[in-house]
Order: C-alpha cells, then sequence, then structure tokens
C-alpha cells in the first residue's frame, strides 16, 4: 500500500521519464524511491547526495543497523 500515491505511468515526462528509464536501463524495473520522488522528481537527486554523504560517515553495519531501528520504529514492514 502507497502512502504516497505516485505519478500514474501513462502520465510521466520530462525529468520523471528521464529517472524512469534509468531504472529500467539499470534493473529492468522503476525503483519504490523514483516513484515516491515522482512528484518532485528535481529533488530525487538531493535526496541521493544526503545519503551519500551519512553512508560516508558510517559503517556499512552502524548503516544497516539505524535504518532497521527506524523502520522498525515508524512500523514499516518493507
Amino acid at each position: 500500500m502507497w502512502h504516497i500515491q505516485p505519478v500514474a505511468d501513462e502520465n510521466v515526462e520530462g525529468t520523471l521519464r528521464e529517472l524512469y528509464n534509468q531504472d529500467l536501463e539499470k534493473d529492468g524495473y522503476v525503483s519504490n524511491i523514483t516513484r515516491a520522488w515522482s512528484y518532485r522528481p528535481e529533488m530525487m537527486a538531493l535526496w541521493t547526495q544526503l545519503l551519500k554523504t551519512i553512508r560516508s560517515h558510517l559503517r556499512l553495519r552502524t548503516y544497516e543497523l539505524v535504518t532497521l531501528a527506524a523502520s522498525r520504529a515508524i512500523g514499516c514492514l518493507y
């Protein structure tokens, strides 16, 4: 169940279309994070950079534990 209903595939255009195409070329499908940013696709690059900055200061195991703890705290089963 989506908390944010993404832009319908038939309405995707511009920057969002480029992001969808990148996902399709790389993975063969459009990722959920790309769909979640569908109303503000220009923010996707900023979000990605923020995550890279955070991860660069943490060991992988620490990042995974923080992610798991945050996910459990908000009740996310994904």
